[in-house]
C-alpha cells in the first residue's frame, strides 16, 4: 500500500481518483481521454502477459516503452503517448479534470 498523503479537500474527484488509483479521466478540447500512471499501466501489461502469455494486447508498445514515461494518455484502449517531465499531467495537457 502506498503511504502517499493526498489532500482530498483541494482536489477534484477525477484528480483524487488519478492520484489514489493511478488513473483518471481528463477532458481536452471537448474530447475525453484516459490518463494513467506508469505503475497502473504496467500492472495491466503484466496481467495481459500472464493471461495470454504474450505482450500483443498492447500493440507495438513494450514494457520498456511503458517504463520510459511516468504518465500515459489513452483513447479507449489505444495508447496514444507517454508524458514526460511533468509533475501534474492534468495541468500540463491544458485539460480540466472531469
Amino acid at each position: 500500500m502506498n503511504d502517499q498523503t493526498i489532500n482530498y479537500e483541494t482536489m477534484s474527484p477525477a484528480k483524487i481518483y488519478s492520484e489514489a488509483a493511478g488513473f483518471g479521466f481528463i477532458e481536452i478540447q471537448g474530447d475525453d481521454y484516459f490518463l494513467q500512471t506508469r505503475e497502473s499501466l504496467l500492472r495491466e501489461f503484466d496481467e495481459e502477459v500472464e493471461e495470454n502469455g504474450e505482450e500483443n494486447g498492447f500493440g507495438d508498445v513494450t514494457r520498456e516503452d511503458i517504463e520510459a514515461s511516468p504518465f500515459w494518455l489513452l483513447n479507449g484502449s489505444d495508447i496514444l503517448a507517454g508524458i514526460d517531465g511533468v509533475e501534474d499531467p492534468f495541468d500540463y495537457l491544458g485539460g480540466r479534470a472531469a
